[in-house]
């Protein structure tokens, strides 16, 4: 039997996202009040690769979805562009981050709901760079 987890989330770093983005800031999304990038509630937001790579192991799970943990703020961005530079940017990180566990993690690619147009535009190509869904937030 194979295992298939449906929500593995990457602990994408906001800091990074804005350097990768190439943005001058030092925050660009807003809190919803849930501390994602400190919960000790959850050990599932594995910090490395290697964790995760374990925690496949130690739960036979050959394949998970993968998700976004603080860029699941990103929809609350007000400057349409900042978004897309960091959705982007997530989107980069998420692609590199499948690609160590030899196929196991199957990347969703985070989509802008600020332009509808852009998103659709970006979809053929999501799916040629690897990504196995798009998650569009509210």
């Amino acid at each position: 039997m194979r295992i298939f987890d449906t929500d593995q989330h990457l602990n994408d770093q906001e800091a990074e996202l804005i350097k990768a983005a190439g943005l001058k800031r030092k925050r660009v999304m807003p809190t919803d009040g849930w501390h994602r990038e400190k919960s000790e509630v959850s050990q599932e937001v594995l910090r490395i690769l290697q964790d995760r790579k374990a925690y496949f192991d130690r739960f036979e799970i050959d394949y998970a979805a993968l998700f976004p943990t603080r860029s699941l703020s990103n929809a609350m961005i007000l400057e349409p562009q900042v978004s897309i530079d960091i959705l982007e940017a997530y989107n980069q990180y998420a692609l590199d981050c499948s690609r160590e566990l030899d196929g196991k993690l199957l990347p969703v690619a985070l989509s802008s709901v600020h332009d509808v147009d852009y998103t659709i535009s970006k979809l053929e190509s999501y799916k040629a760079a690897g990504f196995n869904g798009v998650l569009l937030l509210p």
